[in-house]
């Protein structure tokens, strides 16, 4: 990919929001440098107007896939430093990401078939119904209890189970509601097929000592600027979670495969 220099103004754009993310996700720059492969020091160059350097737009991508955010999140979107009680939430999750990436913190797949052995609390979040729905129209599916919003709320895939501070659990999970109707498909007689739309968030909950479920971080404010950095830090632990239940190889696996492949 060519290197496009972003503008003077996106440049400054991104480069702040760089910073307030990295130093959420206790990131170095250096480790940041050495992870999208660039010189020491580079990322602060950049970060100085003095020096008239603009970030280029492939560097740019590469920032993105290095911290799990979403592309063209670092130059469109306006990002400010979360509230304390955020950034408290935000460094438990950072915290469960590297720890799960390194091994330290197994999460357990709970596919929707199982369901049924969740604790008796889940129910009185979560019910197993015929949809009524358009998006799962006649099929038995896991649905938000509690939606005040008249939004139908459904279970999206499955839930990751931990342990974490004495034993207690940790669910994180995905859902999705409808967002409306949009005619996209025929069926054989010529009808329009309604298609629904799902717009999907994730969830972290925790156990508590009353057997009780208390809500931990969620990522349904996103828009708001001071939401957008959780709904980031969220999102980078449950593809981390995903990650690292489907990979059956051990990080010790990986490095004595990785000292054998490096052998000359």
């Amino acid at each position: 990919m060519p290197r496009i220099p972003l503008s003077e103004e996106n440049t400054e754009k991104a480069m702040n929001n760089l910073d307030i993310l990295m130093r959420c996700f206790g990131i170095a720059k250096k480790e940041a440098e050495n992870g999208v492969g660039i010189s020491s020091g580079y990322l602060t160059r950049l970060a100085n107007p003095t020096n008239g350097k603009n970030l280029s737009f492939d560097l740019q991508l590469k920032l993105e896939k290095f911290l799990d955010i979403p592309q063209f999140t670092l130059n469109n979107e306006d990002i400010e430093y979360p509230d304390s009680d955020d950034e408290f939430i935000i460094k438990v999750m950072e915290k469960m990401n590297r720890q799960t990436r390194d091994e330290e913190l197994k999460w357990k797949e709970i596919k929707e078939e199982h369901f049924g052995a969740l604790p008796a609390a889940w129910n009185e979040i979560f019910t197993t119904e015929l949809a009524e729905d358009a998006l799962y129209k006649g099929e038995m599916v896991h649905l938000r209890k509690d939606d005040s919003s008249g939004t139908v709320n459904y279970m999206v895939g499955s839930i990751f189970e931990t342990s974490i501070a004495d034993g207690n659990k940790v669910y994180l999970f995905e859902t999705g509601y409808s967002v409306g109707d949009i005619e996209t498909d025929y069926d054989e007689y010529g009808n329009p097929i309604p298609y629904r739309a799902l717009d999907c968030h994730f969830e972290l909950l925790m156990m508590t000592e009353d057997n009780n479920f208390r809500k931990v971080a969620d990522d349904y404010r996103c828009g708001a600027p001071k939401k957008k950095v959780i709904s980031y830090s969220i999102q980078r632990l449950y593809n981390m979670v995903r990650k690292s239940t489907q990979n059956n190889i051990t990080k010790e696996t990986m490095d004595i495969l990785s000292k054998y492949l490096n052998e000359k």
